[in-house]
């Protein structure tokens, strides 16, 4: 298997009996010795454990990692790692195969990252991990050696499964549309399935996100390699089905019936009955679970001077969200926050418009009347274009933020193709994948970020490759700008709070691009989110509905964030119940 494999065992090469004999000694050291001081105290050095603080938007559990080094040695210093993913924002897109990995952590870690079950459930069994294994897991920037800008602190890892990069506190309710309730199968047929649906011979021609199926002998199947002769049910027909790669039914490809789809810009998605499909509710919490983290750090007494931010995808967009956020809560600390491959969605352009204005966990009019938790998350107001900018002058050069991007990244361009169809933006949609018309964009962007923001605050690193997660992929050379810093000195140097270039130079372009007199308009008013003065504005609230929290049991579980962190360990001292 390629080094970049994300199959936990391959690239591992470990006994397995070992390692869980390793996390099981952990574990079952946590329960003998419990500690009720430092969160920290929980883990081994040199290891990260995850515990369970909150909601996936499934309803789930969520979890937060803690990173203990082996010498911890900058004691005033903390890493916060956010994990990329997607978001998702209405029944359909909820329920396609690509965004919904993102709302439930059992279904990332088995669909998407091909973790064993039994690794899952140590994971989640606040074991200390060795951090050599989860570098082999390619999940996150994890410390290696002393060069690394993460090594002798302690770090906090968010994984993701809240589908809202981490900005949300409301629990939202999505009814289905019209497309995914359309039932136009022959009811004659045999609707039953077991296991992934292997075996399933019905006749369901749709998806669980509404897309009309196309048929197994259609151009994408034929593409994709797929013979409508096979066996697994395949044939001249356009109904779901999971076949196996070797054909005389074997394991599936997916978790679930499928079938690719008549979409131009999607392939294809997993199938669901009609009948399943209601009204639910998504608990897009993470930026609460955040905000809990946060107070409980706060609480257990640690003084912050410095204090780096790394996300990578969705999870870049969240770190310099929160940067602001984490700046106000350690006034005393210079925040130091990396975005890397987060050029998805930009402010002030149509599509993060449609997110203002339709997203039922973001701050725009779709959010009133939502249930939602009383607790400070990141309010950006991003239709304006130099809203991180301006953000960014009230802190008097205490909060910097830095981008690293691929100038026509691969995965970008595929995030917007689903995030424009379930937005109904497909008009728009040529644009968003222009490649010309997105360089310009970037440029826009980047361009008024530097000239609005303060002196020195704003760095970027842009190449001309296609890449993603450039922190997780190795650096590749190519990516490499000649005659400059290489991609890792750029993020080392400003994750360990140093300038990443002792000249001053702040963008490192492999192209030069002069700003406009539109990138220099800069017309939004300067915001800060806690204002000793009550003549600045705090916090966007566009609704007059007072403000609700969720359900009865979810409010009575998230209560008293600050004092609930000792629970985690008589969680764990049911570990044993976790193998019956």
């Amino acid at each position: 298997r390629s080094a970049g494999s994300s199959s936990f065992c391959d690239p591992i090469r470990l006994s397995r009996s070992l390692v869980v004999m390793k996390l099981l000694y952990s574990a079952l050291s946590a329960i003998i010795v419990p500690s009720l001081g430092n969160l920290w105290d929980q883990v081994e050095p040199g290891s990260v454990a995850f515990f369970e603080l909150g909601k996936c938007a499934s309803g789930s559990p969520a979890y937060y990692g803690l990173v203990k080094p082996l010498n911890h040695d900058k004691t005033d210093e903390l890493f916060v790692e956010m994990m990329g993913g997607a978001i998702c924002f209405n029944s359909a897109s909820c329920e396609n195969s690509g965004l919904k990995q993102w709302t439930d952590i059992d279904w990332f870690l088995t669909q998407f990252m091909k973790i064993p079950a039994d690794y899952v459930v140590l994971l989640k069994s606040g074991a200390s991990v060795p951090l050599n294994l989860m570098l082999q897991l390619k999940s996150g920037y994890f410390p290696a050696d002393a060069s690394h800008p993460f090594w002798g602190k302690y770090g906090i890892y968010f994984p993701v499964c809240t589908a809202d990069i981490f900005t949300g506190k409301h629990n939202a309710s999505y009814e289905p549309s019209a497309e995914q309730l359309t039932d136009d199968r022959d009811h004659t047929c045999n609707e039953t399935e077991s296991g992934a649906g292997e075996d399933y011979r019905g006749c369901q021609n749709r998806t669980a996100s509404g897309l009309r199926c196309q048929s197994w002998t259609g151009a994408k199947s034929g593409e994709s390699g797929w013979d409508a002769n096979a066996t697994d049910g395949l044939g001249d027909h356009n109904f779901c089905r999971n076949p196996s790669r070797t054909g005389g039914g074997g394991r599936g490809t997916s978790n679930a019936p499928w079938c690719f789809v008549e979409d131009d810009y999607l392939s294809w998605d997993i199938c669901k009955p009609v009948a399943t499909l209601t009204s639910k509710t998504m608990m897009h919490h993470g930026g609460k679970n955040v905000a809990d983290l946060l107070d409980m750090v706060k609480a257990d007494g640690h003084n912050f001077t410095k204090i780096s931010m790394l996300g990578a995808s969705g999870g870049g967009v969240a770190a310099v969200a929160w940067s602001t956020v984490i700046a106000d809560i350690w006034p005393e600390a210079e925040v130091f926050a990396v975005a890397d491959s987060s050029l998805h969605v930009f402010p002030g352009t149509p599509l993060f418009d449609y997110f203002w204005e339709y997203s039922q966990y973001g701050h725009g009019p779709a959010s009133c009347g939502v249930p939602k938790y009383d607790v400070k998350t990141p309010d950006f107001d991003w239709r304006e274009t130099d809203a991180i900018a301006k953000h960014l002058q009230s802190y008097d050069g205490r909060v910097k933020v830095g981008y690293l991007s691929c100038l026509d990244d691969h995965v970008v361009y595929g995030d917007r193709k689903i995030l424009a169809t379930f937005a109904g933006l497909t008009d728009y949609m040529e644009e968003l994948i222009d490649p010309d018309t997105q360089h310009d964009r970037t440029w826009a962007f980047l361009n008024s970020l530097h000239e609005c923001a303060p002196d020195g605050t704003v760095f970027s690193y842009i190449n001309n490759c296609d890449s993603h997660h450039q922190t997780r992929g190795g650096f590749p050379d190519s990516n490499h700008n000649p005659g400059q810093i290489t991609p890792q000195t750029f993020i080392n140097q400003l994750l360990k709070g140093e300038l990443p270039d002792p000249n001053g130079t702040t963008q490192f372009w492999f192209e030069e691009h002069e700003a406009s007199a539109s990138d220099k308009s800069c017309p939004s008013a300067v915001r800060r989110r806690r204002s000793p003065t009550p003549e600045v504005e705090e916090e966007i609230d566009l609704c007059t509905t007072p403000t609700t929290s969720g359900d009865e049991s979810d409010e009575q579980e998230t209560s008293s964030a600050a004092n609930r962190w000792p629970l985690n360990l008589i969680c764990l001292m049911a570990f044993s119940k976790v193998f019956a």
